[in-house]
């Protein structure tokens, strides 16, 4: 059974937990404290009745609560004193500032908590608390005037000390290790004074010490101290009183408890002084207490280094595990402290013969001096020197390599956060999230880790727009002829309108009862119209959104509609072979244009006087729209699309005809003479074409998702990838500044074709036919090198108008590896079974002919060697003279070679990677990776190795060849790699078309790209790491290479 004293304690442990934030009833505390759950797990009586008890106090402290808020209730009139405010608050009492009527001071009332409903055992310990103060009259202890009751409730009237505590004081700052020791050694006399009365205070802290205006430091809270003549305890055996970062291991325990116990918390204040935190500090009570009682302090040094061996000395004594060898008193650590204080050998640390003599002769310069005469001082002197100067250049050592180890872990954590938030970003991106992107990327405007990744997202941002609609398929997109605002169809029938470029919705209607398959402005903004599933067409009120008028198609599902130039028109084609012209303003079918063929698309000439019209068959119609009558039939195939250009160097509008074999025609109507043809990425069922700047451009959509880009006088020029599904319907805008297209992945794209895409094919290669078996890129020089499987090696500049030639080659042999210098100006090209070496010196390579060892032209380049595959191995040439500098037996299936800083030689064979020495003719460094390597990339700094494998990445230390970490990610092999000029990135590529960018300190994954529909071969930084550059190959040749330029700006 618990009797009433046993019950309280455990009543004012629920109340301290329930203060730090442990819970507000019994139940909740239990729950968040396994030890207090299993006490009351046995004993479902205690628990109930400890709960009462617990909600009683609650409520009386909700009582006092109201009376410290507002001056009511009992303890608003005291006798002989008058209340001023409220100074404090804890776990046993509530203290005011307040006036002594009859000496004209100010005092400081304490009040029990629980007031007149306190029991007897917190109203005795109460009593202790003043008998314990009263006994007590030193500087260092604030001083008792009074003990008594008003309207019941106990109070204390104490001394007011007008200052912060020591907490307060500090702020979680260190002091200097000075003012810390005086500190201290103040408090430690005070304490020592208790000792001398028989009184242990037990719950020593920096919170229960004042500081007085005149510096003088006044201990307070005698609630837990404990009589060591055993006239009075309030505690059971069980009870574990005290601040657990302050308690010694004897009190977490329950052993006895004594003088040594204040000096272990004294010890614990000065640590924190000297290192602004205490020495022990878990995430929990119970961590807390386990680290007490189990773990040994941090020395203060570590901490902070300033701090001197001797104070941290005498530190670590007060904090000794066993009470015995502590300092034997409070009295004898302020002594210590005087002793470091005042430059004399401290106890804590005895000192041997030479530094005392050093202690003594810096405290008595003059006799120092004196006997320094002497040699065998002056050798003392010396020794003495030397000490100090070891120490000392070991502490800075020991602080150089703690900082530098700190400064390491912070920056990788950084690292970690930062490639973490560029994932982040990305994700918000696709999830059309731009709120969060934005607030992401912003977030490290300043930051020194970005790298081109961020400057990517960044540039991104400001690119596509992206505008989510509702849960299903978009079929249509328009402008308004003011540009301000667009419009998108969905499959469920509604019809969407948002303020452009922003995206903010401006209205939303039902338009049919089935899907919409498609919208339209009028020329003059005034009437959107929409087509569905249903056949019919509606027309409404482009402000209100309200029907003006409906035309029914008798023939099925309306497919294409169009206004007339002049808006009085509105054409239509549906399932059926008929085009059809209907009044705008009066909804009467004007016109029907029969065709031999059904209709899917429909276009309009610049004038309004013809329409186009095409579908399944070998044709397109063209009809005149006054009389109705067939103008010309243009042979072309299925055709999937139509749209008229404009008018360009001729009388006779462009007609553009998109037709099933990935390719569009360009014809002059109406005499249907074939102007132009172009390939495009897949079939390309949507067109739209218009002018910007004087030059008319054409746009593609395809089913793969992007959008080719033809320009006037040049071809295509661009392609960019809007979707991730088939795109459903393209417009642009009447200025030619935007585009717009719908899609199957649910989303509209906004794009400012100024700057479209944040990968836009830079360049489609034009490059004889044949199977290209090797491609290498280099971002530094805007190279490209393809090697064919006949031999043929092309080197040609990616740029615009980029020159173009061709290595001579020999048929009888099979290019195995092709690889570009860092630089650009070197191309390492290996073939079975002989390996050449190309400079690239303005227009003409320079070939050196291994078997001849002669120069067929160019001029000398000394460190650069030609290799030489024999039977019996590689064998290294100066190129200057002829003369073999190295030989080799390489591993079998050597199948990658490459030319290091300084000469040195990087091979790859199978498993193995291997640097070797041409001069010294060793090996320098092996290593070996789990699967057989694809591809090879140093950094810039030459101070790490990336290798691929099927599915992996793996990065080593160069040249050591020690293995840092691996990167995975890619589905199918990761051909491709590449390091950003500042070796923060490193991106790969695989042959599935996907490129991913990894943080390189933290092995993270930032970012991924997406675009290519061919392999990617090459990878390659720009010199100045603002844009990478992808190279992807169609080994079958059915589509020209590719080159991507992923921008930053």
């Amino acid at each position: 059974m618990w009797d009433d004293s046993q019950l309280d304690d455990l009543l004012l442990l629920f109340e301290q937990r329930s203060e730090q934030g442990w819970g507000q009833s019994v139940e909740a505390i239990c729950e968040a404290d396994r030890e207090l759950h299993d006490l009351l797990d046995d004993d479902p009586n205690l628990r109930e009745e400890l709960g009462r008890r617990f909600e009683r106090m609650r409520q009386v402290d909700q009582l006092i609560a109201g009376v410290v808020d507002v001056p009511l209730g009992e303890v608003q009139h005291v006798p002989g004193y008058e209340l001023l405010d409220l100074i404090g608050r804890g776990g046993m009492g509530v203290v005011y500032r307040a006036r002594d009527l009859t000496l004209n001071r100010t005092v400081a009332l304490k009040f029990l908590l629980a007031g007149r409903f306190g029991s007897p055992t917190l109203v005795a310990r109460f009593r202790a608390e003043a008998e314990a103060i009263a006994r007590l009259s030193h500087p260092g202890v604030v001083k008792i005037y009074e003990f008594g009751q008003a309207a019941g409730t106990p109070f204390l009237a104490l001394e007011y000390v007008a200052g912060a505590n020591l907490k307060q004081r500090m702020a979680g700052k260190p002091m200097q290790p000075r003012d810390a020791a005086a500190c201290i050694a103040n408090i430690a006399r005070g304490v020592e004074h208790a000792h001398r009365q028989g009184i242990v205070h037990r719950d020593i802290k920096p919170s229960n010490v004042l500081i007085a205006t005149d510096g003088q430091p006044k201990i307070m809270d005698f609630g837990l101290a404990k009589s060591l003549k055993g006239d009075w305890t309030f505690t059971s055996s069980g009870d574990t009183p005290g601040t657990p970062s302050y308690m010694a291991p004897e009190q977490v325990t329950g052993q006895a408890i004594g003088p040594a116990t204040d000096v272990h918390a004294l010890g614990a204040m000065l640590y924190e002084c000297l290192t602004g935190r205490p020495p022990f500090l878990g995430a929990t009570t119970s961590e807390t207490l386990m680290q007490v009682g189990q773990h040994e302090p941090t020395p203060p040094s570590q901490l902070q280094p300033r701090i001197e061996r001797d104070l941290e000395s005498v530190c670590l004594h007060c904090l000794e595990k066993d009470p015995a060898r502590r300092y034997a008193s409070a009295g004898a650590l302020a002594d210590d402290l005087d002793r470091w204080l005042s430059g004399r050998v401290t106890k804590a640390r005895p000192a041997s013969p030479a530094r005392r003599l050093w202690k003594w002769a810096r405290r008595r310069p003059t006799l120092a001096g004196m006997a320094a005469v002497s040699a065998a001082a002056l050798l003392v002197i010396v020794a003495l020197t030397a000490e100090y100067t070891r120490h000392l250049r070991e502490s800075r050592a020991t602080a150089q390599r703690l900082q530098a180890e700190a400064e390491a872990s912070n920056l990788l954590v950084r690292q970690q956060s930062y490639a973490s938030n560029m994932r982040t970003a990305q994700w918000a991106y696709e999830s059309l999230n731009y709120r969060e992107m934005n607030s992401i990327v912003n977030q490290f405007a300043d930051s020194d880790l970005r790298g081109f990744e961020w400057h990517h997202l960044k540039h991104r941002n400001s690119l596509g727009r992206l505008y989510p609609t509702v849960a299903c398929e978009l079929d249509g997109v328009a402008f308004s002829p003011d540009e301000r605002r667009i419009a998108t169809a969905s499959r469920d029938g509604m019809i969407e309108v948002r303020s452009a470029p922003d995206g903010a919705p401006i209205g939303r209607f039902r338009s049919h009862e089935q899907c919409a398959n498609l919208v339209r402005y009028s020329p003059d903004g005034l009437l959107l119209a929409t087509a569905s599933c249903d056949g019919k067409i509606r027309l409404w009120d482009a402000e209100s959104f309200e029907m003006v008028r409906e035309f029914h198609n008798p023939g099925g599902p309306v497919r294409a509609i169009r206004f007339s130039p002049q808006g009085d028109r509105v054409f239509s084609v549906g399932d059926e072979m008929i085009a059809r012209m209907w009044n705008a303003a009066t909804g009467e079918l004007e016109h029907e244009f029969e065709a031999s063929v059904g209709l899917q698309c429909v276009a309009v000439s610049p004038d309004g006087s013809l329409v186009a019209a095409g579908g399944q068959g070998e044709w397109v119609g063209l009809w005149n729209t006054e009389t109705g009558e067939l103008v010309n039939q243009i042979q072309c195939g299925d055709a999937l699309a139509v749209d008229f250009i404009g008018y360009i160097g001729s009388d006779q509008p462009l007609l553009a005809i998109a037709v099933q074999n990935d390719a569009v025609h360009l014809v002059s109507v109406p005499d249907g003479q074939l102007r132009e043809t172009f390939n495009t990425h897949g079939p390309a069922h949507c067109l739209a074409a218009g002018p910007r700047a004087g030059i008319f451009y054409l746009y593609c959509a395809t089913h793969r998702g992007v959008v080719d880009v033809w320009k006037e006088g040049e071809g295509v020029i661009a392609s960019l990838p809007r979707h991730e599904d088939r795109i459903t319907d393209v417009a642009v805008s009447p200025s030619g500044n935007y585009l717009l297209t719908s899609g199957a992945d649910r989303a509209a794209v906004l794009t400012d074709v100024h700057r479209p895409n944040p990968g836009e094919i830079f360049q489609r290669v034009a490059v004889p036919q044949g199977k290209i078996h090797r491609a290498a890129l280099n971002g530094h020089s805007a190279k490209l090198a393809l090697a064919y499987k006949d031999g043929r090696v092309l080197v040609r500049d990616v740029g615009e108008g980029g020159r173009q030639s061709e290595l001579p080659r020999s048929s009888s042999w099979l290019p195995q590896h092709v690889h570009f210098s860092l630089d650009g100006r070197f191309l390492v090209l290996q073939k079975v079974p002989k390996l050449e070496t190309w400079w690239l010196a303005g227009q003409k390579p320079v070939l050196w002919d291994a078997a001849h060892r002669s120069r067929t032209q160019g001029a000398s380049q000394r460190d650069f060697h030609n290799f030489e595959n024999r039977p019996e191995g590689f064998s290294v040439f100066d190129v200057d003279d002829g003369r073999t500098v190295f030989a080799f037996e390489p591993t079998r299936g050597t199948h990658f070679v490459d030319f290091l800083a300084g000469g040195q030689l990087l091979t790859m064979s199978l498993n193995d990677i291997s640097v070797w020495d041409p001069y010294a003719g060793r090996q320098v460094s092996s290593a070996t990776v789990p699967a057989t390597g694809r591809a090879v990339s140093l950094s810039p700094q030459q101070e790490m190795l990336a290798v691929t494998t099927v599915r992996q990445t793996y990065l080593f230390d160069f040249p050591e060849l020690t293995p840092r970490y691996r990167v995975g990610g890619h589905r199918h092999a990761v051909d491709s790699v590449a390091f950003s000029p500042d070796s923060k990135t490193l991106a790969t590529a695989s042959g599935g078309g996907s490129i991913r960018l990894w943080n390189v300190a933290s092995g993270q994954q930032m970012l991924w790209l997406r675009g290519h529909h061919q392999a990617i071969a090459g990878l390659s930084f720009s010199k100045d790491g603002k844009t990478l550059w992808s190279l992807g190959v169609d080994h079958s040749m059915k589509a020209p290479p590719e080159i991507y330029s992923w921008e930053t700006e």
